[in-house]
């Protein structure tokens, strides 16, 4: 890439490489520089991963095959944004992927803290906490209001949690309420909470 495409910037992480171009036609050109060089190295693209995603931000993108594109455990694609003054406008922005989310979830549902029915709750924060923070950590740096939506489904494992744990809160009405008054009074006890991803009572 120094040598000789060093007119287009670029981002790797181990075999993760994401080139920027300026158009379409720059674009094939530098894929097939790319390839040729791979195959020099006795490399290959991946057939799949590999592709040309169009980040224009306006109307003319509609017809590309690929408009997104993955990186990092974020997804790059067109997004509503606001600027200082509060006007909205369309840029391309990253947010947490779909396969982060998925690998989340199976992370809490593998979770043995979460099975267990004879410890606290403030035992169980102070088990997914450094789990929670390290997530924000990963994911929140951008677009955080997708991550925060995300997380919901903490609270979600958190609710079967409860509803296992009280004979009284069987009912995910009463299980949904409590946890929710309890995150009101403590809300530093989960660090979701902390970041205003408390339970939901939707209407």
């Amino acid at each position: 890439m120094r040598r000789n495409i060093g007119h287009c910037p670029f981002e790797r992480y181990a075999d993760d490489i994401v080139v920027h171009c300026q158009t379409r036609k720059q674009a094939v050109w530098v894929k097939h520089r790319i390839e040729e060089r791979f195959i020099q190295c006795g490399l290959k693209m991946h057939p799949v991963k590999t592709k040309i995603v169009d980040c224009r931000r306006d109307k003319a993108c509609r017809e590309s095959e690929h408009q997104e594109f993955d990186f990092l455990g974020h997804t790059f694609r067109k997004r509503k944004a606001r600027t200082k003054t509060g006007d909205f406008f369309t840029s391309y922005l990253p947010a947490v992927s779909k396969k982060s989310i998925q690998s989340i979830r199976g992370k809490l549902k593998e979770s043995e803290t979460l099975v267990k029915v004879n410890n606290t709750l403030k035992e169980v924060a102070r088990e997914l906490n450094p789990q929670i923070r390290g997530w924000f950590q990963s994911y929140g740096q951008f677009y955080s209001s997708e991550l925060k939506k995300q997380l919901q489904c903490i609270n979600g494992r958190l609710l079967l949690w409860v509803r296992r744990k009280y004979k009284r809160l069987r009912s995910r009405w009463k299980a949904l309420a409590w946890l929710r008054t309890i995150a009101l009074a403590q809300p530093a006890l989960f660090e979701h909470w902390k970041q205003g991803v408390t339970p939901l009572i939707r209407q």
